[in-house]
């Protein structure tokens, strides 16, 4: 009776030694793999300044700073949320907003350029108004993110 209770424990030590490294294994492929923020970094450097040529140096200037800002935003976004300094929700809240800033960003740039091509086109001035509105809107919601 002692022989087969003593292989019974032997074998339920022997078994979840086992199992534990298996789940060492899985956190490590995790980090190894990086599964946790892969996703993340992915999605928000989906989120690129388009490529434009300007005429006009102030333009190309600002564009440029704004290219090198984008850069290290997207860098620090990633960095605190792999810190776990951002949740799960906040860094998706934050990459689903500034996607919008860029996008507005773009199309911001975009109509700058079509109106110092053509100076008599006056619904670019309302999609210009409009483009400022809504970079302004979605970076502040990035903001309010980030303090929160």
């Amino acid at each position: 009776m002692k022989k087969i209770l003593f292989v019974i424990i032997a074998s339920f030590f022997i078994f979840s030694r086992l199992l534990n490294n298996t789940f060492a294994d899985d956190w490590y492929i995790v980090n190894m793999l990086n599964l946790n923020s892969q996703n993340e970094e992915n999605n928000i450097n989906l989120a690129n300044l388009d490529n434009i040529q300007f005429y006009n140096a102030d333009y190309s200037n600002k564009y440029n700073q704004l290219k090198n800002i984008d850069k290290v935003f997207k860098k620090e976004f990633i960095k605190k949320y792999k810190n776990w300094e951002y949740s799960y929700y906040q860094i998706n809240w934050i990459i689903s907003n500034y996607k919008n800033f860029i996008y507005y960003t773009n199309k911001y740039f975009y109509f700058l350029k079509i109106k110092k091509q053509n100076q008599n086109y006056r619904e670019i001035d309302q999609a210009i108004s409009n483009s400022i509105i809504n970079m302004k809107n979605y970076l502040n919601r990035v903001k309010n993110i980030v303090k929160w």
